[in-house]
């Protein structure tokens, strides 16, 4: 006896029009051969399968029992293996029972049952063949679920005999049952102003729609797998200096801030993005600044606690925000002001922001596990001071969208030589170019100091690496940089990775002081080019994983002290930090789905 999905409509059919589609185009990808047959055609034991999958909705927030219709598409590469598919309907938390979509009959069933309605006792005969490609198929159009909160969507590719798992792609969306509009300001007023301690739950919908300011001295808690949507340049989230925003998101459900559009309409300045104010040291005059697009009253930063803490940032996301009023007020997609070293930043994305990807001005905050991806402007940018860390970083630029520096680097624009210097350490970045983008892989300005261990900078249509001003190359002479453990690649068309503008350096042979600094060897990573599933790993036959060729991380409090590898991801296929950017990353783009 099986139970049925509390909220679900498991004998809804699909649409007639969407069947006869997939009718014909499945007739040139499956074919039905006995199992035995099948296992002939298994992929061989540890392969590393080229396929492209990825399934998406229309809309991230649905009210209870609404119309959804469910998309897929699928590219097999060179792999020609057959395959199994799997789709199903699950709360994302794990706790309800899955219903198992049959895409020939669009019926959904608590049977686990494979694409095309075949049970384990079947030996799942109906399997994808090798070759082919599906794009933006309608699989299912049917009712959203009516118990409140969030779901997802999983579409599974296994092997001929369905028993190991090749690849996974998720398709997340709340059903609400409220919908709380945000940032609507009272005469006089900058915007709305959360005052005291308040929870925003996974079961609303959060459509912002001006300014939202968390109040110091205040508590904000994010439920994981909570939505806020923005919609307008006006729309903006600020946790004042003081505040606490604790936004404790799991892999399976990631909170996102994003835009308030149909899938295909989300771009870049859909709204503004997420400002954290803190009381860390930064080295503008006088201690203090003021965030780019609020008022001084409100957007007030910088103080004397390197320890301050504005609460837990895990497993969230910032898309399609960023608003450039002038070239001086570009909020980012992230924007960290004067933050200290007690606030948790873990497993965060920027993902196709209108300006900077994630930035931080001052401060002493540690971040690990950090996506950037179609930033407009530079990826990672940081100013003011900031000495933190940050380890597994992964950024890939994206030419269908403007897009500068893959992480520039400043000390202070008004003061190049101000104290505290900027002298972050960044650890286990993979810096992925773009062809038509403008900028460099690192631009080093403004009389910075950094240290580089442990990364990839590759595919940057300028230079690698560019030390650009004479402050910054006293810096650079005189023991403020420190690189060791990189592998710079095919940049600027050649393995070109050092370069000056101004000063009196010479990078390139600073850069031969420096060790293990590898120039002349492919890291092979199998998929890093932004797009809807990337696959930024190394192969097996990949260098950035031998003995001999890294830095041991240090312990500074938070990281991965067993690291020794180039690059954001693990050589070893089952590494702690191997595939980190599973399931509650985003890198779906408008022109995936249009």
């Amino acid at each position: 006896m099986t139970s049925k999905m509390k909220g679900s409509n498991p004998n809804h059919h699909g649409t007639r029009s969407v069947l006869r589609i997939f009718a014909i185009t499945m007739a040139l990808l499956i074919t039905s051969v006995p199992l035995a047959a099948a296992d002939d055609q298994q992929s061989p034991a540890g392969a590393q399968s080229d396929i492209t999958h990825y399934i998406w909705l229309q809309n991230q927030d649905y009210s209870p029992g609404a119309q959804h219709t469910l998309y897929w598409s699928y590219d097999s590469g060179t792999d020609y293996y057959s395959k199994t598919l799997f789709f199903y309907l699950e709360k994302a938390d794990g706790s309800g029972d899955r219903q198992y979509l049959n895409i020939m009959t669009g019926q959904m069933t608590d049977e686990a049952i494979d694409a095309f309605g075949n049970s384990p006792s079947d030996g799942f005969l109906f399997q994808v063949s090798g070759m082919g490609s599906i794009n933006k198929l309608p699989l299912y159009t049917g009712s959203a679920p009516t118990e409140a909160g969030l779901w997802h969507w999983v579409a599974e590719v296994r092997d001929s005999t369905a028993k190991a798992l090749i690849d996974s792609s998720w398709a997340k969306f709340v059903v609400y049952d409220e919908e709380v509009t945000l940032g609507t300001a009272a005469e006089g007023e900058e915007g709305q102003f959360i005052t005291e301690d308040t929870t925003w739950e996974q079961k609303k919908i959060y459509r912002l729609r001006g300014k939202v300011f968390v109040e110091s001295g205040v508590t904000l808690t994010i439920e994981a797998g909570t939505h806020i949507l923005g919609l307008g340049s006006s729309s903006l989230f600020v946790a004042k200096a003081g505040s606490t925003v604790m936004a404790r998101g799991t892999r399976s459900q990631p909170i996102v801030f994003g835009c308030d559009q149909a899938i295909e309409l989300r771009e870049p300045n859909c709204w503004s993005g997420v400002i954290i104010l803190g009381n860390a040291i930064s080295n503008n005059i006088g201690g203090t600044g003021i965030a780019e697009g609020v008022t001084a009253e409100n957007g007030t930063y910088g103080g004397m606690d390197q320890d301050d803490n504005s609460g837990v940032f895990t497993f969230v996301r910032s898309e399609y925000a960023g608003f450039r009023e002038t070239t001086e007020i570009e909020p980012n997609s992230w924007g960290f002001h004067g933050i200290g070293r007690g606030t948790t930043i873990d497993y965060i994305q920027a993902h196709w922001g209108k300006d900077d990807g994630i930035e931080f001005f001052g401060g002493s905050a540690n971040a690990n596990h950090m996506v950037i991806t179609g930033a407009n402007d530079d990826s990672l940018d940081w100013t003011d001071g900031w000495d933190g860390r940050v380890q597994h970083l992964y950024i890939a630029q994206d030419d269908t969208v403007e897009c500068d520096e893959g992480n520039e680097s400043d000390n202070n624009g008004d003061g190049n030589d101000f104290d505290p210097h900027s002298d972050p350490k960044i650890w286990n970045m993979t810096l992925v170019g773009a062809p038509l983008c403008e900028g460099r892989g690192l631009l080093l300005k403004e009389g910075t100091r950094a240290r580089y261990y442990n990364s990839i900078i590759t595919q940057s249509p300028g230079v690698g690496i560019q030390v650009s001003d004479t402050a910054t190359c006293t810096e650079m002479n005189s023991g403020g940089m420190t690189f060791e453990g990189l592998t710079i690649w095919n940049n600027n068309g050649s393995t070109m990775y050092a370069d000056q503008f101004g000063g009196d350096c010479d990078v390139a042979s600073f850069m031969m002081t420096q060790a293990n600094i590898i120039t002349d060897m492919d890291p092979l990573l199998i998929r890093p080019e932004a797009g809807p599933q990337p696959k930024p790993f190394p192969q097996a036959e990949s260098h950035v994983g031998m003995i001999g060729y890294s830095a041991r991380p240090t312990d500074e409090g938070s990281g991965d002290t067993t690291a020794q590898y180039h690059g954001a991801f693990s050589p070893h296929p089952t590494g702690p930090n191997r595939d980190w950017i599973k399931e509650w990353a985003n890198f779906i783009r408008p022109n995936d789905v249009e």
